[in-house]
């Protein structure tokens, strides 16, 4: 049993990046440029100044194996922690330096535990990554988008040694019916209660049966 303390925090709580709201952090950060990303280096210091303090208050109540799901735009000082976890979405802008990113977090010596990954069942939606919930306008429905890419991403987690990896989400609870395209969800949602398979639904099985 892994304790997972806390997911990107930097995002979800107040205090690391502007805005009063995660909407409000969440919009700045969809449509920043690449110098403000490159401006978040006191963001950095503040987060790995937090982190081991958290680590800490977790194992005075917890014996087991402490991690963290860190954001890709935080630099995590993973000392403190037994298990380095990433959020790892491959799109378009990082397909080339994918598997280079994934090396660089097992350069630190410590299992690698993939705490995100996945994407939308429409055309295209493995390129927009993390971002695949901002349906485009006359998106296509294509459920072999999203198992191709789940298929493809455990296949190269796999090879490159990654220790678990984890995929986001099972329902997409507040996208039913038609708002499903915005879901990562690996079934989808008819109603409030009542649920369907997607296609990775029966791929990802197939692939665990597989062991």
């Amino acid at each position: 049993m892994v304790f997972v303390a806390g997911c990107e925090i930097s995002a979800f709580c107040g205090g690391f990046l502007p805005g009063d709201t995660y909407g409000d952090r969440l919009r700045t950060m969809a449509s920043a440029d690449m110098e403000w990303w490159s401006s978040l280096g006191p963001v950095q210091e503040r987060l790995n100044d937090f982190l081991p303090q958290i680590a800490a208050t977790v194992r005075t109540h917890f014996g087991g194996q402490v991690t963290y799901a860190s954001a890709p735009w935080e630099f995590v000082d993973w000392g403190a922690f037994d298990l380095v976890g990433i959020d790892a979405y491959r799109a378009a802008y990082n397909v080339d330096s994918f598997r280079d990113e994934l090396r660089g977090h097992l350069a630190h010596g410590k299992p690698v535990a993939v705490t995100e990954y996945g994407t939308c069942a429409y055309r295209g939606a493995g390129e927009r990554g993390g971002m695949a919930w901002e349906v485009p306008y006359g998106a296509v429905p294509d459920e072999d988008e999203q198992a191709r890419y789940f298929t493809e991403l455990l296949d190269i987690f796999e090879e490159e040694g990654v220790d678990t990896a984890l995929w986001f989400t099972f329902a997409g609870y507040s996208r039913p019916g038609e708002h499903d395209l915005g879901s990562y969800g690996v079934v989808r949602m008819l109603d409030e209660r009542r649920w369907e398979p997607k296609k990775v639904f029966h791929t990802m099985a197939a692939r665990y049966q597989r062991g």
